[in-house]
């Protein structure tokens, strides 16, 4: 599986990523994964979770 696979995978199991998957490739004109997959999407929201320490069951 590739990076730009598992973006799309990801976009159409979570709809909320899908629209910052679209400014990602707009503005860098490719898939960045360590930028996309960090602090765009999943990483971002992993940090918002440990902060509020909210929804443990979703960071597990």
């Amino acid at each position: 599986m590739d990076k730009e696979y598992f973006a799309k995978k990801l976009g159409e199991q979570f709809p909320e990523f899908h629209g910052a998957y679209e400014e990602h490739l707009e503005y860098y004109e490719e898939l960045l994964g360590h930028v996309f997959f960090g602090g765009e999407t999943l990483l971002g929201v992993l940090e918002s979770l440990l902060k509020t320490n909210e929804e443990k069951e979703k960071i597990r």
